[in-house]
């Protein structure tokens, strides 16, 4: 029988705009496994919408793609707005130049960020995405927070972790040369099993139009 309740989030996965950031993509993974807890759960990317559950107090047959209908219902409600969205934006690139870092309890969080210059277009869609999601996104999981994107390299621990971090991608990501060059050329809807400790598995992919 299905899971009832499930974790949908929306990202841009990382997709390289040409043949040398793919090879930094393949150090920023290398780094990823070393320092990234949530290595095996996801794929490099971007959060656009925050993870979210689904869920229904009772549970269904499913249908052929191993989903219960009334998830599938709700990821093609959500795919048809965010559809809606993406449409009104153009495809773009984007440049992960920066070194970032937030504090939680346990440890910081260093990630790469976009630079200001290739951002703007990036923020706009955001904020269309955002809005179109409101509908599907129940109450106790939308944020009002500023969206700060990030695409995560690890946590530190101590401040010989952070230093790792930091050397490992200035060197390997080549943030003083560039960077990681990334094409925004659709956005994913992904989801998993709330209770499964694996990894998001793509539902579907949403271009964006132009």
């Amino acid at each position: 029988m299905a899971s009832n309740v499930y974790t949908v989030v929306v990202v841009i996965l990382l997709r390289p705009a040409a043949a040398v950031d793919a090879q930094r993509i393949k150090h920023l993974q290398r780094i990823r496994k070393t320092y990234d807890s949530a290595y095996e759960r996801w794929l490099p990317h971007i959060t656009l919408i925050p993870p979210f559950r689904l869920g229904r107090a009772t549970q269904e047959e499913s249908t052929d793609s191993m989903l219960p209908g009334w998830f599938v219902k709700k990821l093609d409600n959500l795919r048809r707005d965010l559809e809606y969205a993406c449409g009104k934006h153009s495809k773009h690139h984007l440049s992960l130049t920066e070194l970032g870092s937030f504090r939680l309890r346990a440890y910081e969080n260093i990630h790469l960020r976009p630079n200001k210059e290739t951002a703007s277009q990036l923020f706009d869609l955001q904020h269309d995405i955002r809005r179109a999601s409101v509908p599907h996104v129940p109450k106790e999981f939308q944020e009002n927070r500023a969206w700060k994107p990030h695409v995560s390299l690890g946590q530190a621990y101590t401040p010989q972790d952070q230093t790792a971090i930091r050397t490992e991608a200035m060197r390997d990501c080549a943030l003083g040369q560039g960077g990681i060059e990334i094409a925004v050329d659709q956005v994913e809807i992904m989801y998993k099993p709330t209770k499964y400790r694996g990894g998001y598995t793509v539902y579907q992919g949403v271009p964006i139009a132009t």
